[in-house]
This record gives structure tokens, C-alpha cells and sequence, in this order.
């Protein structure tokens, strides 16, 4: 794991994971700031990896760049200020899953996503800068990348919500894990 790190005015990448994919590797990268260098993250013919939390942004590139890994999960960053891509998915690419982050004022003509693989990314849930979603300049995907539905807010601005009912208890829902439930919710306080 590499868990809470100042990574910032370096020369090259500032997080290189390569190697190992088919052996099953399992990693983290969470709770880094990664700034003020050439490239944020690279991934380079690894595998099962998550993203989480993460500051990556104004290198001097782009944010990502994922070459011939798969099953990467980036979720919760903030992607932004890079000249070119906020993350470029290349070569043989698969199980590429980007969801819950802000990615936004990326290269104008590049793309806040660029997948040149023809194997979709899943990139579902992202504030793109926009609440018209990944359209405008430095916002845009390009290539297989599924990018609907979008969020229309910031995850920084985004109001945090609580339901509490005496008696009733929900359970716990942990981070990666997926549930169907259907709330029934009825407005008594007039707001």
C-alpha cells in the first residue's frame, strides 16, 4: 500500500505500480497528494489495484496513465489541471472501473478521460466539471468510455445525508460492496 504521502515537484512519475498482473497483485493507493511532477500515477502491465482518495493534480502531463493493466478501481480522487489527460487508458486494458471522483479542467482538446483501448472504461458517477456532464473543453472522454449517469455537483459540495428511523436498523454498507434497497422517504417538515 502507499497510504498518505506528499508526492510533489518530481521529475518523472510520482507513483509507478508495474508487474505482476496475472499473479493476482492486490494494492492501494489512497490518500496521497500528487502534484507539480510529470505524470501522477502509472500502471504498467499490473492488475487489481485500487485508487481511492487521492489529490492528482497540475503535473506537467497527466494524472493517470493506465498501459496493459487490469481491474484498476479509481474512486474518490480529484483528477484536475493537467495538460493533457486526467487519465489515459492504453494498450490492452480491461476491468478499468473510475467512479466518484472530480475530474475536471484537464487539457483543453485532451480529455478528462482518453481510452484508446476499444474495451470500455467504466467511468459512471464523476463530477466532470459541469452538471451538463463530460461535454465542454477539458471535460469531454473520449474513446469506449461509459459516462452516464454523471453527478451534477462537486463530491467536495456534495450534501451528506442521514436517515435515522428508531427501531429500524439498515446495516452496513462497506466502500466497493453493492446493495439493492428501496427507501420510502416522506417529507413532514415542510423543507
Amino acid at each position: 500500500s502507499i497510504q498518505d504521502n506528499v508526492f510533489e515537484g518530481y521529475n518523472s512519475t510520482g507513483v509507478v505500480v508495474q508487474g505482476g498482473a496475472e499473479g493476482g497483485d492486490y494494492g492501494l493507493i489512497q490518500g496521497n497528494v500528487i502534484r507539480n511532477g510529470t505524470e501522477g500515477i502509472r500502471f504498467q502491465k499490473t492488475g487489481h489495484i485500487s485508487v481511492k482518495e487521492n489529490a492528482i493534480y497540475s503535473n506537467s502531463t497527466r494524472g493517470i496513465l493506465i498501459e496493459d493493466s487490469q481491474d484498476i478501481l479509481i474512486r474518490g480522487n480529484r483528477i484536475a489541471q493537467h495538460p493533457e489527460d486526467g487519465i489515459r487508458v492504453v494498450g490492452t486494458s480491461s476491468g478499468i472501473n473510475v467512479h466518484m471522483n472530480d475530474i475536471y479542467n484537464n487539457g483543453i482538446g485532451d480529455s478528462g478521460i482518453h481510452n484508446v483501448t476499444g474495451i470500455t472504461v467504466e467511468a459512471t458517477v464523476n463530477w466532470w466539471g459541469s452538471p451538463r456532464g463530460p461535454f465542454a473543453p477539458s471535460n469531454t472522454v473520449s474513446g469506449a468510455v461509459e459516462y452516464n449517469p454523471w453527478l451534477g455537483d462537486s463530491l467536495g459540495t456534495m450534501p451528506d445525508i442521514s436517515v435515522s428511523v428508531p427501531g429500524l436498523d439498515f446495516g452496513h454498507i462497506h466502500i466497493d460492496e453493492t446493495t439493492d434497497t428501496t427507501f420510502y422517504i416522506h417529507n413532514v417538515g415542510g423543507d
